[in-house]
């Protein structure tokens, strides 16, 4: 799996750093990218970077107050975002809490840098690798293993950027949550109305295997019907015919019958007189 782990500022850089050398030490499909140590000296960065974009599968995004509202954080969260069903935008929070975030980054689950949570993620990630993925108990004892590791490295982390931006006032957490409960709503409604259309078309699948099975039994009835009706014929013509002695005097009698109308049926000559013979 494809991992593009995404930063801004020193903070969020190191936390970035740290994880790109430990996930794959937890699962060995982990193949994380980060741009400061990926890009060979030369390269078209810009190119580089729409390349891994594309090829992403999930991206990781170290988020801190001073970098929630970064355009390239947001631009590259977009960018992989781009199949929902396929792809998945991690939004790791430093020192922040899931109210702070805002803006387009506010609708992806967010993962708070504690244990328990980076160990959700990463279990998250490594089902995401479908028949590729590791067993569970295999991840959780490698977690258990390494979290130390990066645990010593978020704790060491330098020191804030000095131009933070302020936090956000009640009233913006207010309309968010507005915006958030409407859409909700919209949500709701439309999972009602989901469920409504899949009950219709269960009876009616129900109605129509019922229809279609009765008129099975009216078929299958109709035809032993039948054959009963052709046996009792067959009976009925068995029974009149003839004892084998009379139906040998009956076959002459037809046959001399047949003989006498095709002699009636010959024209005959005609007479001769006598003036036909002067």
């Amino acid at each position: 799996m494809d991992i593009f782990i995404s930063w801004q500022g020193k903070r969020s850089h190191a936390v970035a750093e740290a994880l790109r050398d430990w996930l794959p030490l937890i699962v060995n499909a982990f193949k994380p990218w980060l741009s400061s140590a990926d890009i060979d000296k030369g390269a078209r960065w810009g190119a580089e970077l729409s390349t891994q974009l594309g090829r992403a599968t999930a991206g990781i995004f170290c988020l801190t107050r001073s970098n929630l509202t970064a355009p390239w954080l947001i631009f590259e969260a977009g960018a992989i975002s781009r199949t929902p069903e396929k792809t998945y935008v991690c939004t790791l929070l430093l020192d922040l809490q899931p109210s702070d975030v805002k803006g387009p980054l506010a609708q992806f689950q967010a993962t708070k840098a504690t244990k328990e949570d980076i160990h959700q993620l990463v279990k998250n990630l490594n089902k995401a690798l479908g028949e590729h993925s590791m067993d569970e108990a295999l991840v959780n004892r490698a977690f258990e293993m390494w979290w130390p590791e990066l645990e010593r490295k978020l704790k060491n982390l330098p020191s804030g950027e000095t131009s933070l931006p302020p936090l956000r006032s009640d009233r913006e957490l207010l309309e968010e949550l507005v915006d958030l409960a409407r859409a909700t709503k919209v949500n709701l409604v439309a999972e009602q109305r989901a469920d409504q259309l899949a009950a219709q078309l269960n009876d009616m699948r129900e109605s129509f295997a019922k229809e279609f099975e009765a008129n099975l039994r009216a078929a299958e009835l109709s035809r032993r019907k039948m054959q009963d009706e052709m046996r009792r014929v067959q009976d009925e013509n068995a029974s009149r015919s003839l004892p084998p002695q009379l139906q040998g005097f009956a076959d002459k009698l037809s046959e001399e019958v047949r003989r006498e109308l095709r002699a009636l049926r010959q024209p005959k000559p005609p007479k001769r007189t006598d003036e036909s013979k002067s």
